[in-house]
C-alpha cells in the first residue's frame, strides 16, 4: 500500500482574504515526509512555500489552480485563492506521512 500524507491546516493570518484547500488525505506513494511547511507571500509574486525538513519547497503564483509540492518526489497538493495579499501574510500546516500497511 502506498504511503500517504495529511495536511493539517492552521488558519491564515492575512490581510487579503485568502483561502487556502490542502488535502485532508493524499497518496503520493513514500514521498512525503512529516514536517511543518510554511505558504508565506513574498510581497512581490508569488506564496514561497518550504518545509521544515525538505527546506525550500517551491513557490505558488496562479491562484485558483492546483500545483504539487514539490514538482518532483511531491508530497502535497496546494490551491489558493487570493487577491491582494500583503507582504508577510502566511499559513502553516503540519504535514504527516503515513506509514505503509503491509
Amino acid at each position: 500500500m502506498p504511503a500517504g500524507s495529511t495536511g493539517l491546516p492552521r488558519p491564515p493570518s492575512n490581510h487579503g482574504g485568502e483561502r487556502f484547500d490542502l488535502p485532508r488525505h493524499l497518496d503520493v506513494g513514500h514521498t512525503a515526509v512529516s514536517q511543518l511547511v510554511a505558504i508565506i507571500w513574498d510581497g512581490v509574486s508569488a506564496w514561497q512555500v518550504t518545509g521544515s525538513s525538505s527546506g525550500y519547497m517551491g513557490s505558488y503564483s496562479v491562484s485558483g489552480s492546483t500545483a504539487p509540492f514539490p514538482a518532483s518526489n511531491t508530497q502535497f497538493l496546494l490551491s489558493i485563492t487570493y487577491s491582494g495579499p500583503a507582504s508577510g501574510d502566511e499559513a502553516d500546516f503540519a504535514l504527516i506521512a503515513r506509514r505503509p500497511i503491509h
